[in-house]
């Protein structure tokens, strides 16, 4: 998983180290600006690419751009996204 692929650099890295031999990875991207510059680099069959961020819940959050390709939660509605929930292990 790819979570916050941004441009799909991390996931093109990844696809190099490991020489291509992966079964999938699943790149998540909340802004649509994002996730259409990863689909120009990642169009391999294997990556699938979510227009969407990843919580601890299912709903929506509110983004404020950090500056550097990163986002914060805020408590504006400058940018509202949808997210999904990850599984996470204790």
């Amino acid at each position: 998983m790819d979570c916050g692929c941004l441009n799909g650099s991390t996931s093109r890295n990844f696809i190099r180290w490991c020489n291509n031999e992966y079964k999938h990875i699943y790149a998540f991207e909340a802004e649509e600006n994002k996730i259409a510059e990863s689909k120009k680099g990642l169009t391999e069959d294997k990556v699938i690419l979510y227009n969407l961020a990843i919580w601890k819940e299912k709903g929506e959050l509110c983004l404020a751009e950090s500056g550097g390709g990163s986002n914060c939660i805020s408590k504006e509605r400058e940018t509202v996204v949808n997210v999904e929930i990850a599984m996470i292990m204790y």
